[in-house]
């Protein structure tokens, strides 16, 4: 733990992900660091707050998703899939991790995933992958 606290003593952030599968942990692990290392500022994510120090907390909100009912981008009545953050989203990331295109036929399924993800962000940008 000093070896890397030694290290952290040089840096000004640290980013700890996905702190809700180890909660005590991760806020153990904080609460040195800010001692040891207080130019550090910690960027955690995690479902649960950590109720460490100077904490704050900040909800990232859901994405709005369309009913995949209404058959967005699917025919000329419907709405525009750009209408819809969170299948732009979804979009840009399948392109950068695939190189292909969401289709036209396409726009349906993927606002039924996204809406299963809760249009959160970070769960859309990983179904992407």
């Amino acid at each position: 733990m000093d070896i890397t606290l030694d290290f952290l003593c040089e840096r000004q952030v640290l980013l700890l992900d996905d702190c809700e599968q180890i909660v005590s942990e991760c806020a153990s692990l904080i609460d040195t660091v800010i001692r040891r290392a207080p130019r550090v500022r910690i960027l955690a994510t995690s479902r649960e707050r950590l109720w460490v120090t100077g904490e704050y907390v900040w909800r990232v909100p859901s994405l709005p998703v369309p009913d995949p009912d209404l058959g967005v981008g699917c025919a000329q009545s419907s709405p525009a899939p750009v209408q819809y953050p969170a299948l732009v989203l979804f979009a840009e990331r399948a392109a950068a991790a695939s190189g292909a295109a969401v289709n036209r036929e396409d726009w349906r399924d993927v606002a039924r995933l996204c809406r299963r993800m809760d249009g959160l962000p970070l769960a859309i940008e990983l179904a992407a992958m």
